[in-house]
């Protein structure tokens, strides 16, 4: 149980901690904070004063981005830890038994993508604190690339962390077994 349960968790729970931790720490850098008012910040809605846009820049990395990572890392953490006690509470003793399971996989990757995206919308776009710091752009391209990292470190972790009976029911071995279908017939 500890190798196929909570080792696996333990070293998600790891790994995200110090992306949040790596996040949170770059976005605390002066050079972020400049990067933030030319690139990320609505600079329209700053006030003139230069100190006021300090203060925004703040406000929007404390209390909007920061906390995104947390949440955000949190999320796909608790969502990885559900398909591990998936695999060890279903009581799947052969590999070939969990090709079944693929749509476990999916649905548990789809209820995290949906709480992700409300995460980031709810920190980024509808806090009170920063509600119209974010240009709306960047949003939308930050939006999409956070989601297809999240995908790739999501799916890479499931290939390796899974157990050796619970690794049928991922993608990749139903894309496999569709290759060799098709492979076979043309063969």
């Amino acid at each position: 149980m500890f190798r196929r349960l909570v080792f696996p968790i333990l070293i998600v729970f790891t790994f995200y901690i110090l992306i949040a931790l790596i996040g949170i720490l770059i976005t605390g850098q002066d050079f972020f904070a400049f990067y933030a008012i030319e690139s990320i910040m609505d600079q329209e809605s700053f006030f003139n004063d230069a100190e006021y846009a300090d203060i925004e820049t703040e406000d929007f990395i404390y209390y909007g981005i920061t906390p995104a990572f947390i949440v955000l890392n949190l999320i796909t953490a608790i969502s990885l830890s559900g398909w591990f006690l998936f695999g060890e509470f279903t009581g799947i003793q052969r590999p070939g038994e969990a090709k079944k399971f693929l749509f476990i996989w999916v649905g548990i990757y789809l209820i995290q993508l949906i709480l992700f995206s409300g995460a980031y919308w709810y920190f980024l776009e509808f806090n009170s604190d920063v509600v119209d710091y974010m240009k709306q752009a960047y949003s939308l391209s930050a939006w999409t690339l956070a989601t297809i990292i999240n995908f790739i470190l999501f799916f890479i972790l499931s290939i390796f962390l899974s157990s050796r009976v619970l690794k049928p029911a991922l993608p990749t071995s139903f894309i496999l077994s569709m290759y060799y279908k098709i492979r076979g017939v043309t063969s």
